[in-house]
Parts: C-alpha cells; structure tokens; sequence
C-alpha cells in the first residue's frame, strides 16, 4: 500500500547495508518457552488462519534485534510481526523477563503478503491512529444516530456493530495517553 517512493525514504531513514568488516552478529539460539493468549482486543479484532499473538512475537524480536533494527516479513499475513515490531517499544513485562538484557526500543517492519486482504489488515493495525479524530468522528456518528438509536428503530446489526465501535472507543480512551506520547510510526 505504501507508493515506491515512500519505501525507498523509510529504507534510507531506517535500513544500513550489511559491512562484513564491523557487523558481528552473534546470538544464541532462542530457547526460552514463549507463552502468549489469544484473549487480547488485538488478537480477537478478526480473524486470520496463520495469525499468531504479537506477544508471542515480541521476546523473538527482542532477543534477535536491536532498537532501531528493520524486520522484514515478506508473508506477513494480518501483521502480527509489525504490530510486535511496534511493542518492543514498550514491550509487555513478560517478554522482558523471557530475554534478560533484551533493550526495548522501537523496531521498524517492512510487511508484505500477495493477499490484498492481508495487506489491507496489515495496513491498518501498523498505521497510527489519530486517537482524537477518531473520538470527534465517533461522537459525530453517535450524536447522528441518536434519534433513531432512541426510538429503537436501530436493526440488531447496526446494534452489534455500535457495541463494538463503543468497546473499541473505550479501549482507545483508555490508553490515549499512552498512545500519544508514544507515537509508533511502520510501514
């Protein structure tokens, strides 16, 4: 979804060539269980037949990359190794615990899949969100559908679909202030 020339500035901002002479890359293999639920908003947003939590992802990320490191998934499905990518910013404790001395840092991911389906939920888990356009044009809609919502006119769908969008604004309000300080930028 990203145009040529928008790759080829992200790559220069966050790519460095391979130098034989100063690049020792040594890791151990990563042995350590990795234990993640499948009970989390991100997670249960839709589904995927090969998603994977991206707090299964992230002690992987941690142990074999740096801060400012750029991961390439060339299948990546929903996106789940971009979104980890984003967490190892602020990875969860429990990642942390799982890789000692891993440094948390912002990781930068190159996603793409021959799926337009999985290219177009990538995009839209690894794109930030302008949590307060998103707040005004929630309450836009809701101020909209008011009358009708009152008057209990509303189809069950229309119902479901608000109780969601309601779940989800909830979710954003609680961790706006978090989101904000912290802006996550990805391809």
């Amino acid at each position: 979804m990203t145009q040529p020339n928008n790759l080829s500035a992200f790559l220069s901002r966050h790519a460095r060539p391979y130098d034989p002479a100063s690049d020792t890359y040594r890791r151990p293999p990563f042995a350590a269980p990795v234990k993640a639920t499948k009970a989390t908003p991100i997670y249960n947003a839709h589904s995927y037949h090969t998603k994977v939590p991206p707090e299964g992802i992230v002690p992987y990320i941690l142990h074999y990359t740096d801060p400012g490191d750029l991961i390439l998934d060339p299948f990546c499905g929903s996106g789940m190794t971009g979104v980890a990518a984003m967490m190892c910013a602020h990875p969860p404790a429990e990642a942390l615990r799982l890789v000692p001395g891993a440094r948390s840092g912002p990781r930068y991911a190159v996603l793409n899949d021959l799926s337009p389906a999985a290219v177009h939920i990538a995009y839209n888990y690894c794109t930030p969100v302008d949590v307060d356009a998103f707040k005004a044009e929630f309450a836009r809609i809701q101020e909209a559908v008011k009358e009708e919502d009152e008057s209990h006119v509303v189809p069950e769908e229309y119902r479901r679909v608000r109780k969601i969008v309601e779940v989800c604004r909830l979710k954003i309000s609680d961790s706006h202030t978090e989101t904000q300080s912290h802006r996550r930028k990805t391809i």
